[in-house]
């Protein structure tokens, strides 16, 4: 993930967090508000519907009072009863007085009826002439007002009666707490009901009791919008502000990351450069951060090239002292024959013996012999030594593996390749050549001897990579000789070197690849050698040997 896309999701992240922290602490501060509110008017609610209760028992019986002893309407019902003129008429002039009186005086049920139960006029059309002896029985029982419950409703009731010579007329007055409730609730801002409500959260519900309504419970509860629904809108509201923000902020951080990551881009594509072999200096742009890291990647640049060449140094005078070492010994093994003969042909020409020049020509074979030895000793050696570091060029390896099995195979041992197609690379091409012929060479040598001798040559792209197989039906190698295949003076030849191998592995390493044995599919040994395609990341210089005055 590239740094503008980490800056980019690093902003949408707190922004997101932002604008769901900002939503729960509004949220939580609007429920706490909204509850603390909702406990203020409970209480406020608590107290007046308490004081109007108190007030309808008190103002009840006031109002219906003057009704029964100084209306006109209860006043001329007695004398018609008395008169017995109570006619259709006159009770039907009744039942349209009663309502009209009843709701002039704010009641909720107002019945006109004489002592029989006889119901002369109601606040219910339906209830004249009817007779309910109940009702006559309950207003001669109480006085004043009284809370009752009828069909679940309470509601607070008075009576009165007035009697003149032997006939009564009663007046029945109620008012419905219902309304009551219902007002205070509405003055509040509260909803009160006798049942639980099933969609308000419980901090949201309080119980009300009132000795006033016998232990009758009331729960209240907000009568404006709800708190889920205000705190929805409120999320939702939030919500769109931050998406606002969001795409503001990620247009400010997509146009940030741009300008922080194009100095860091340019950076890397330097230090890729370097990496490559182009040892210049790199050179920051931006903030102060990354100039220091330029300073600091270009000192250890120049610490590492230090230290290469040092190394490098190091290692060629080991190298050369070995090489000194292993040159005395293995021309002194040539040197015993040569001696041995010079002084045969010395003793025989002093004494002027007659096999002198018998034995001659065997002398000077042997001696001969032994100097090419000695002359192919020290050519391998100096090979050996001043290999020369890699010089990369262009070039298809599939063609140049071709070209060399071409030139070394011969109708006595069947050689096959296996190539996908042209591959090109990035190497030296002289070496490479050196690298293919050797391995080639030696699978040649050791499949001398089979009865059907083959020798498979492979290659294969892997990723960033390039493989060549070289496989054979031979004797292959023991395992302790593959261990140390590859160190120098390792040969399983008669006449070898031993530092062929080591030569191929001394290439392949500065490459910047990989070289490896194994037993071969057909029997014999494998030798696989992996180069980059891209071409070794650094090339160091070397001096030759012969110039060096350390060695």
């Amino acid at each position: 993930m590239s740094l503008a896309q980490r800056i980019l999701l690093s902003i949408s992240a707190l922004v997101g967090l932002v604008t769901i922290a900002l939503s729960l602490a509004v949220q939580w501060a609007w429920e706490k508000a909204a509850q603390q509110q909702f406990e203020a008017d409970f209480n406020l609610a608590t107290v007046r519907l308490r004081q109007q209760l108190a007030d309808e028992l008190t103002q009840l019986p006031n109002l219906l009072d003057p009704l029964c002893k100084h209306s006109p309407m209860v006043d001329s019902t007695l004398i018609d009863l008395q008169a017995g003129s109570l006619d259709r008429e006159r009770k039907y002039a009744l039942s349209l007085l009663v309502p009209a009186t009843g709701q002039a005086f704010g009641f909720d049920e107002l019945v006109l009826l004489t002592g029989s139960g006889e119901i002369l006029g109601a606040h219910e059309p339906s209830l004249v002439g009817r007779v309910d002896e109940q009702l006559v029985t309950r207003s001669l029982a109480t006085s004043g007002a009284t809370l009752t419950s009828r069909d679940g409703t309470w509601q607070v009731e008075a009576h009165c009666q007035k009697k003149r010579s032997g006939q009564m007329v009663l007046l029945h007055a109620a008012r419905h707490l219902n309304t009551i409730i219902d007002r205070v609730g509405a003055l509040h801002g509260l909803s009160l009901s006798r049942s639980p409500p099933e969609d308000r959260p419980e901090r949201f519900v309080r119980t009300l009791e009132l000795a006033e309504l016998r232990g009758t419970a009331l729960f209240a509860t907000p009568k404006y919008m709800t708190v889920n629904e205000a705190v929805a809108a409120l999320n939702r509201q939030i919500l769109f502000s931050g998406l606002a923000v969001l795409v503001v902020a990620l247009l400010l951080g997509f146009w940030f990351a741009r300008r922080l990551s194009k100095p860091i881009v340019q950076l890397s594509e330097q230090a890729q450069r370097v990496v490559a072999g182009e040892t210049r200096p790199i050179r920051a742009t931006g903030g102060k951060e990354l100039r220091d890291f330029a300073d600091s990647f270009n000192r250890t640049l120049d610490d590492l090239t230090r230290l290469r060449k040092r190394l490098a140094a190091t290692e060629r005078i080991a190298a050369q002292r070995e090489i000194a070492r292993r040159v005395a010994h293995e021309i002194k093994n040539p040197l015993a024959p040569i001696r041995a003969a010079i002084e045969t042909l010395r003793r025989l020409r002093a004494r002027n013996d007659p096999a002198f020049d018998e034995y001659f020509d065997d002398a000077t074979q042997t001696v001969l012999g032994e100097v090419r030895r000695i002359a192919t000793i020290v050519r391998e050696f100096t090979e050996f030594a001043r290999l020369p570091p890699p010089s990369p060029s262009e070039f298809d390896i599939e063609q140049l593996v071709r070209s060399v099995v071409q030139i070394h195979t011969s109708e006595a041992c069947r050689v096959e390749i296996n190539a996908e197609g042209p591959m090109q690379i990035r190497a030296d091409r002289d070496q490479c050549v050196q690298v293919m012929t050797n391995l080639l060479q030696n699978a040649l040598d050791a499949v001398a001897n089979a009865d059907e001798p083959l020798v498979q040559v492979s290659l294969a792209a892997t990723g960033d990579h390039i493989a060549v197989q070289i496989a054979d039906n031979g004797p292959g190698l023991a395992a302790d000789v593959r261990d140390r295949v590859f160190k120098p003076y390792v040969t399983t030849k008669s006449g070898g070197t031993g530092l062929g191998l080591a030569i191929v592995q001394r290439i392949v390493v500065e490459h910047g690849g990989d070289v490896s044995v194994s037993e071969s599919p057909l029997g014999g040994a494998s030798f696989v050698v992996s180069l980059p395609i891209a071409g070794p990341a650094v090339v160091l210089e070397r001096s030759d040997p012969s110039t060096d005055t350390n060695a």
